[in-house]
C-alpha cells in the first residue's frame, strides 16, 4: 500500500474521548500523531455500504498498556487501543483520501445511537 506525502484531512480520536479534525501533513509520519513506536502502526478498514474509512492505529497499543479507544473500537467493531487517526479510503494510485466529514458524522452518530439503544 502506498501512502501519500501530501496533507490529508481526517479525525484524531484519543483514548480520552477527544475527537477533533486534524490535517496530517505527511501520512508517512502518522505513527507520531497516534503515539505509536516507530514503524509499529497498522490500518484497520471500516466499511459502510458504500464507503471505506481507514483507521490508523498503534499496533502495540494493547501490549504497551494503552487504554481502549471507545469511539474507534465502535467504528472498527473490535477493541482498538491507543489514539487513532481516521481518514478516507485510498484511491487507485494508493493516495490516502480526505475524510468526508459530513458523511462520517452522520454515519457515526447513527452507529452511536444504535450502540446506546442496545445497552
Amino acid at each position: 500500500m502506498g501512502t501519500t506525502y501530501t496533507e490529508t484531512n481526517g479525525y484524531f480520536m484519543s483514548t480520552t474521548g477527544e475527537i477533533r479534525k486534524h490535517v496530517q501533513h505527511r501520512m508517512n509520519q502518522v505513527g507520531e500523531l497516534i503515539g505509536a513506536r516507530t514503524g509499529f502502526f497498522d490500518i484497520v478498514y471500516a466499511t459502510t455500504l458504500d464507503r471505506v474509512f481507514l483507521l490508523w492505529v498503534d499496533d502495540t497499543g494493547l501490549i504497551d498498556g494503552r487504554p481502549i479507544n471507545p469511539f474507534a473500537s465502535l467504528i472498527a467493531g473490535r477493541p482498538l487501543f491507543g489514539d487513532v487517526f481516521v481518514t478516507g479510503d485510498e484511491d487507485e494510485e494508493g493516495r490516502v483520501l480526505d475524510l468526508d466529514y459530513d458523511f462520517f458524522d452522520e454515519w457515526f452518530a447513527d452507529g452511536l445511537r444504535v450502540a446506546l439503544e442496545a445497552n
